[in-house]
């Protein structure tokens, strides 16, 4: 009975948060004119406009429902270089952009496309609340579950074309496969499908990323929360777990060593992005650790990405600049994961590991928040359970704690 009460409050969780966004998605739908087609403006410099504008024209000129050529033709007219690359495709992570492609070949219109991301993230919504039930409380998966239907910034993001949404949605579906394995030790064989078929995808859509990400899955799965058994297989396995390790650090050696110049190419146009995107601000810019003697601003960084967007931007014609505006709301979220760093995780191993790839995410993209928008709930997750766990007295804490940033932040941005 208890089980079934939590399944309908998860049911009504999502259908609520379902709502939200197909209210949202028509008013971003029907005022166009008044306001940004994308989520940070109408340029081609914004990947999602871009992913729309070359679907279009793919639409309009393939001859196929895949059609390499009129693919290639119409990322290149809309000055998507990595779209149009049909080489390596990893190295090129096509997927969103045939997704994107299809249906707009199939439809006609970007609505669906749009709706499609509405989908995801209300399944993302699901899975991250499966994933909480596995390692802690129905309650901390509860509250996880509602800060990903109501909160501002994921209501409003998934009305738009990015590919972060399906990014979200796959990562937590593997880390719920990989915390439920760990607790059953089965997988059915529509699990293990629906893993693989994951699998395939998330490096379809993060290309070299995807291998730590896919780790940190495998490492949930295979551990618990004092690592024992990571321990254990360590122990019996030693002489192979080092030639292993040296087999991976040579090849990962000879494949930095092979993009070397994609990575340096990427590196410089988000520092370019730091200095010359519409969306920066001195103060963010303030934030960017550029190198070693820049990690004292970490902790600004930490606690600066969880709330991101935030301020008061020039472009209040976007989407974006609509978000810096509602998301002060999730100033106590920042402030009760700095809490938790000094209290008892839900899990250890997934927490830390989880959490070790979002801040290098934050660190290297911080103007770019998009970028670590799919690990994002991991913060939602650990407020949830920092709350749940809090006595009256530490409560009044986080609520004082919260009102001096929000009023530090109102103070620099307005006054």
């Amino acid at each position: 009975m208890r089980l079934r009460l939590q399944t309908d409050k998860l049911h009504r969780i999502m259908f609520v948060g379902l709502v939200l966004r197909l209210i949202v998605l028509t008013i971003v739908l029907t005022t166009r004119s008044a306001i940004s087609i994308g989520f940070m403006g109408d340029s081609f410099l914004n990947d999602d406009v871009r992913y729309e504008a070359g679907a279009t024209i793919y639409s309009e000129t393939a001859q196929s429902l895949i059609d390499v050529d009129a693919y290639r033709s119409a990322y290149l007219a809309v000055g998507d270089g990595v779209g149009s690359n049909t080489e390596g495709v990893f190295s090129s992570t096509p997927l969103w952009y045939w997704i994107c492609s299809g249906m707009m070949y199939i439809f006609h219109t970007n609505i669906v496309i749009r709706l499609l991301n509405v989908l995801l993230g209300v399944l993302s919504i699901k899975y991250v609340y499966l994933f909480v039930s596995e390692l802690s409380s129905e309650q901390v998966a509860i509250k996880s579950a509602r800060l990903m239907a109501y909160l501002p910034y994921p209501v409003i993001f998934c009305c738009f074309a990015y590919k972060d949404q399906l990014l979200t949605f796959i990562l937590f579906y593997l880390f719920y496969k990989a915390a439920r394995y760990r607790n059953t030790g089965k997988l059915l064989t529509s699990d293990i499908v629906g893993i693989i078929l994951s699998a395939l995808a998330l490096f379809l859509l993060r290309s070299g990323l995807s291998i730590i990400l896919l780790l940190i899955a495998v490492v949930i799965g295979i551990s618990n929360e004092r690592g024992e058994i990571i321990r254990s297989i360590i122990s019996k396995h030693r002489t192979g777990i080092i030639l292993g390790t040296f087999l991976s650090v040579v090849i990962g050696g000879v494949i930095l060593y092979k993009n070397i110049d994609v990575i340096l190419f990427k590196v410089e146009h988000y520092q370019m992005r730091y200095t010359y995107s519409e969306v920066s601000q001195a103060s963010i810019n303030f934030a960017v650790i550029r190198g070693p003697s820049d990690f004292w601003k970490l902790p600004i960084d930490f606690v600066l990405s969880i709330f991101l967007p935030i301020g008061r931007y020039n472009q209040y014609y976007s989407w974006y600049g609509v978000v810096a505006l509602l998301n002060y709301v999730s100033v106590p979220i920042a402030v009760g994961n700095v809490f938790y760093l000094f209290q008892k995780k839900f899990d250890k191993i997934s927490y830390w590991l989880i959490m070790a790839v979002y801040i290098i995410s934050a660190i290297s993209s911080i103007n770019i928040c998009r970028h670590f928008y799919s690990l994002l709930p991991i913060c939602y997750i650990a407020y949830s359970d920092s709350v749940s766990k809090m006595s009256p007295g530490n409560k009044l804490f986080l609520f004082g704690g919260s009102l001096l940033l929000l009023s530090l932040l109102l103070w620099h941005y307005f006054l």
